[in-house]
């Protein structure tokens, strides 16, 4: 993912953290896909949602810091 540098990364730390194994890795320029044990699908889904949202909060956060004016005028 181009745009979204350390993205993947995080995203592996997450899962090796609960314990959730990786069986296939696909990616593209605007995706990452990953293959894992059907038995953990709902918790996978459920930690990437909770860390990458909030990855996604502070990246929005530093975005509108970085646009706001420099000077009062």
């Amino acid at each position: 993912m181009r745009s979204h540098a350390g993205i993947a990364s995080k995203m592996f730390r997450v899962l090796a953290e609960e314990g959730i194994n990786i069986r296939m890795i696909a990616t593209s320029e605007i995706k990452i896909s990953v293959v894992v044990d059907e038995k953990y699908m709902e918790l996978a889904v459920g930690v990437l949602h909770r860390h990458l949202i909030w990855i996604r909060k502070i990246t929005v956060a530093q975005k509108a810091l970085l646009e706001l004016p420099t000077s009062l005028e």
